[in-house]
């Protein structure tokens, strides 16, 4: 009974998401929100007032659904990218981050998955961006920021939020601001 709950509830959540993901793309290629992507909004909205807090409580779980070391997200300077395997501003996002992901040696990248919590989509991820990816296990990363879309980027040193960006970087603008913060970094 557990089991089919949990798959009714993945089901409702791939659809709710379909539909909010699918609802910004129309509005997107409409030019409402010209260069914004409906996820830009959200986030823009919400991360600003996290900045200088720590991250919410979370428990991270990689393939096989190991848990993962709190440090290795906790500790140093490490910007965590929330992003689902079948958003196409999570690819370009993905696409984008593949050249600057090893510009510094100090700062790592971490992807995080929090609407898909199966692990062929956990596995499929590992293929397609350009840095290791988890499961934000039952959303409490997103549900803790009070998140509802992706791609976001979260920039953290030692589990502090220090700047955060919504949306994909799609413009050439946004791209070389990023670039220019990340060796500032």
């Amino acid at each position: 009974m557990k089991r089919l709950k949990l798959i009714l509830w993945s089901i409702a959540l791939t659809i709710a998401c379909t539909f909010v993901l699918g609802y910004g793309v129309a509005q997107f290629s409409k030019g409402a929100h010209h260069k914004e992507s409906a996820a830009r909004v959200l986030a823009a909205s919400k991360l600003p007032s996290r900045i200088g807090k720590p991250l919410p409580p979370t428990h991270f779980f990689g393939v096989g659904s190991r848990p993962v070391a709190e440090e290795s997200w906790r500790k140093g300077k490490v910007v965590l990218v929330l992003l689902t395997t079948g958003c196409d501003a999570c690819r370009a996002e993905g696409e984008f981050l593949r050249s600057v992901v090893h510009a510094r040696d100090d700062v790592k990248f971490l992807g995080v998955l929090s609407f898909e919590q199966d692990e062929p989509s956990l596995v499929a991820a590992q293929t397609v961006f350009p840095f290791p990816v988890v499961r934000d296990d039952r959303m409490e990363l997103m549900r803790g920021l009070g998140l509802s879309g992706v791609p976001v980027k979260i920039y953290l040193q030692d589990g502090v939020i220090k700047q955060s960006w919504g949306g994909a970087t799609m413009d050439d603008q946004a791209r070389r601001q990023f670039r220019e913060w990340l060796q500032r970094a």
